[in-house]
C-alpha cells in the first residue's frame, strides 16, 4: 500500500504513538489518498469537545436538531413527526456541543430532587459514530456523581440510542409501551431471608 500511495504524491516522515508512519501530500485526483486521509482525520485526530450554554438564537438549529435525530424513530413509534417538537419553547438547561469549534449537538439537564434528569442528548450525524455522545455523556454522569445524585432518562422505544446508554453502564428502570426509562443507580439488593 505504501507504495501505491508514495505514487501519488510527495512522501512525508511522521511518527505517531511512537511508531513510525508515512504521510503524503494529497493528490486531488487519487481517491485511495483521500479515503486514507479521511478515515485517519475522522478517527485518529485528536477532537476538542466541550459546551457552552445554549442561546435564545440557537432555537431554530436546536429543533433541526431534534428532528434530525429523533424523527425517525418517532414516526416509527407514532407514524408521524408530532408538531409540537418543532417548536423550541426554551433553552434552560441546554448546552450546545462543540467539536473542534462547530457546532455538533445538544444537551439539556435538569436537576431534581432526588436525580439529574437528561432531558436530551442528541449528536448532529456528521458527528455521530465519533465518540461525542460517549464522550458527554461520561461529563454528564460525572456532574450527576458531583452532586451525589443518579441521573436519569428516557429513550423511545424505537430507538436504538438505548443500546448506546446500556453500554456506558445505565440501567433500564422501567419500561412503557412508548418508552424506556433509564438510571445510572445500582439496583437496591435486599436482604435475602432464610
Amino acid at each position: 500500500m505504501a507504495d501505491r500511495m508514495a505514487a501519488a504524491g510527495t512522501q512525508v516522515e511522521a511518527h505517531f504513538f511512537g511508531g513510525e508512519i508515512h504521510a503524503f501530500r494529497p493528490d486531488a485526483r487519487n481517491r485511495e489518498w483521500q479515503l486514507t486521509v479521511d478515515f485517519f482525520s475522522r478517527h485518529l485526530a485528536p477532537r476538542l469537545i466541550g459546551m457552552r450554554p445554549a442561546l435564545e438564537n440557537d432555537k431554530p438549529y436546536l429543533v433541526w436538531l431534534e428532528e434530525a435525530c429523533m424523527r425517525e424513530y418517532a414516526v416509527a413509534l407514532w407514524g408521524e413527526w408530532p408538531p409540537e417538537l418543532g417548536v423550541r419553547t426554551t433553552v434552560a438547561g441546554c448546552r450546545i456541543i462543540m467539536v473542534d469549534g462547530k457546532t455538533a449537538g445538544c444537551v439539556t439537564t435538569e436537576a431534581l430532587v432526588d436525580h439529574l434528569w437528561l432531558d436530551e442528548l442528541f449528536i448532529a450525524p456528521t458527528f455521530q459514530r465519533l465518540g461525542v455522545g460517549s464522550h458527554i455523556l461520561k461529563q454528564v454522569v460525572s456532574e450527576a456523581k458531583r452532586v451525589s445524585l443518579p441521573l436519569r432518562l428516557s429513550v423511545l422505544t424505537t430507538n436504538p440510542a438505548i443500546a448506546f446508554y446500556l453500554r456506558h453502564g445505565l440501567r433500564v428502570r422501567e419500561r412503557t409501551a412508548e418508552r424506556i426509562y433509564l438510571t445510572s443507580e445500582l439496583p437496591v439488593r435486599r436482604p435475602t431471608s432464610r
